[in-house]
């Protein structure tokens, strides 16, 4: 029988945790030292005895995503703090909204961006970044200014250029194909940004890789449904906006003749 999981954080955990934050403050440029205390968090978050909402909220409030974003941009360079980084702020994200929004402030989108970019060809910080990117983007946020946000720092290009990079990776995938159809879905300037970033070329590699997927294979049509009807809808418009400038300009033409004639008749 499993034991129940408790709801406050143990006193070992607590000490354990203010020594792990208080060694990454004090050796900020020690990067075996800020590796090492991360591992250490992770291993706290996966403490059976506790439920994980309980020690994100804990996390957060003692100032782990604030501490963490610190070490990413300390240690850029690093492969080892970017993932880990990565999967410890996914773990306090989708445990707690509150934390979203500390690392949201924090500038959490950058500093996931440069991790990606960075470490281009590194599969498990493309997958730890992307699943974060795929917290941050959630619909059900209804985050519109953070959508625009993504897509003018290069958000859609980025993801793209992460599923070319590891097209056989299904975590990887499955999450571009999520942050890519949500950064399109109810703003026409992001979905245009979006489609081209390459996003209907990436999803049907997707899918020509994963056919047997059906995650992946899911997400990938999802995201082609969202861009080609919204491209559809696109082109539809500027055809209604030119039929309509076309026929501003013909009365606008027909008023200048009427008034030319007017103006004939007078001096007759």
């Amino acid at each position: 029988m499993t034991p129940a999981r408790r709801s406050g954080v143990t006193p070992r955990s607590q000490a354990l945790l203010r020594a792990a934050l208080a060694a990454m403050r004090r050796h900020v440029g020690a990067e075996a030292v800020q590796d090492a205390a991360i591992t250490c968090l992770l291993w706290l978050f996966d403490d059976k005895d506790v439920e994980n909402n309980i020690m994100a909220e804990h996390m957060g409030k003692a100032g782990s995503v604030e501490t963490l974003l610190a070490a990413q941009s300390r240690h850029r360079g690093s492969v080892d703090i970017q993932g880990e980084a990565c999967r410890l702020l996914y773990f306090l994200f989708i445990e707690s909204e509150e934390n979203l929004a500390r690392a949201l402030s924090a500038g959490i989108v950058e500093a996931v961006l440069v991790a990606m970019r960075t470490h281009m060809l590194n599969v498990q910080v493309q997958q730890e970044a992307s699943a974060v990117l795929n917290v941050v983007t959630n619909p059900e946020l209804n985050n519109v200014e953070l959508t625009i946000q993504l897509a003018d720092m290069g958000a859609a290009e980025t993801v793209v250029a992460a599923m070319h990079t590891h097209v056989t990776d299904t975590w990887v995938q499955r999450n571009g194909c999520q942050v890519l159809r949500a950064m399109s879905s109810g703003n026409a300037q992001t979905m245009t940004q979006v489609r081209r970033a390459g996003a209907i070329k990436a999803a049907e590699a997707a899918i020509k890789a994963h056919s047997r997927k059906k995650s992946v294979v899911k997400e990938a049509r999802k995201l082609l449904r969202t861009v080609r009807t919204g491209a559809r809808v696109e082109v539809y418009s500027q055809a209604v906006r030119a039929s309509t400038r076309a026929a501003r300009q013909e009365r606008q033409a027909k008023v200048d003749t009427s008034q030319k004639h007017r103006s004939i008749r007078k001096c007759v």
